[in-house]
């Protein structure tokens, strides 16, 4: 009997899939997780519900699929199977554990229910500064400046992420004077490529080019921008050369939370740039601690 050889392409491999239930009768844990990670990296959000439907009614729990089924969720705003997810979580007793409570946080803010995000962050034995991130995240989703404010204040720690919210958020409401304030805070060590970017595109998206040209000229690095024919124009440097050495840099590291942020912000285009320009570099290595963003 000729071997069927399953296709390559992770949307193939699914439609393979669907004509050969035995294969999914027998699949195991770990299978099931690969399965239900790349519906929903491929866009499909309700099969990957469906499979996961499917996986628990066999009796099968897997800790580590609880941020993906959430995740899933959230894309679809499916609020009632959150909250069956949450409860099956109190159920296994897995609900302490930090991921799973930052997960649930992420899925009630993205749905606009903020209040059951901050009910979940409160009764968490244990945080973390992803958990925070997703609370001051969620208030700005929910158009809550005040409160990400007096967050962010109470953080005994941040990281760039945290900052890059901020920034972000105030510029998006139009309040680019408080978005520079909080740019100006940021400690050198966590001032990145992303963080420059932000401030850069919250001015020019609010139509304040002249601050930022500032803000452009003042950059350490400016290889991504370079790069990108309508910011060029936008700022007024339409006749600089991206071959010019004095802005481009042919070995450069991006990190993942670059990524994060164009991949979550109004330009999702230049993280796909980014990450086919970082190919031809050096290896990019995702964080997993980013995935929970």
């Amino acid at each position: 009997m000729r071997r069927r050889v399953l296709p390559k392409l992770p949307r193939n491999f699914i439609n393979s899939l669907h004509s050969h239930t035995t294969i999914l009768n027998t699949t195991s844990p770990p299978n099931w997780s690969l399965l239900i990670k790349t519906h929903i990296s491929q866009g499909s959000p309700k099969e990957a519900l469906r499979l996961y439907t499917r996986f628990r009614s066999k009796g099968i729990y897997s800790l580590v699929l609880v941020p993906q089924i959430l995740k899933a969720c959230s894309s679809l705003c499916f609020l009632n199977y959150g909250r069956s997810i949450h409860g099956d979580s109190i159920k296994c007793g897995v609900l302490s554990h930090i991921f799973v409570g930052t997960s649930l946080i992420n899925m009630y803010a993205k749905c606009r229910e903020i209040c059951d995000a901050r009910k979940m962050f409160d009764l968490m034995p244990e945080k973390n500064v992803i958990t925070w991130n997703a609370m001051i995240g969620g208030y700005w989703k929910n158009g809550d400046i005040k409160s990400a404010s007096v967050m962010f204040d109470k953080m005994s720690e941040r990281n760039s992420v945290t900052w890059i919210e901020m920034i972000d958020g105030f510029a998006r409401c139009g309040d680019t004077v408080s978005a520079r304030q909080l740019f100006d805070r940021v400690p050198m060590e966590l001032k990145n490529l992303v963080t420059w970017t932000v401030m850069v595109d919250g001015y020019s998206s609010n139509g304040e080019m002249e601050a930022a040209r500032e803000v452009f000229e003042l950059m350490p690095e400016r290889n991504f921008f370079s790069w990108d024919d309508n910011f060029k124009n936008e700022l007024g440097y339409a006749n600089i050369e991206t071959q010019d050495s004095s802005l481009l840099s042919t070995d450069f590291t991006i990190s993942p939370v670059t990524f994060w942020y164009f991949s979550n912000s109004k330009k999702p285009n230049y993280a796909v740039r980014l990450r086919g320009s970082q190919s031809d570099n050096k290896e990019i290595k995702e964080s997993n601690s980013l995935k929970l963003l």
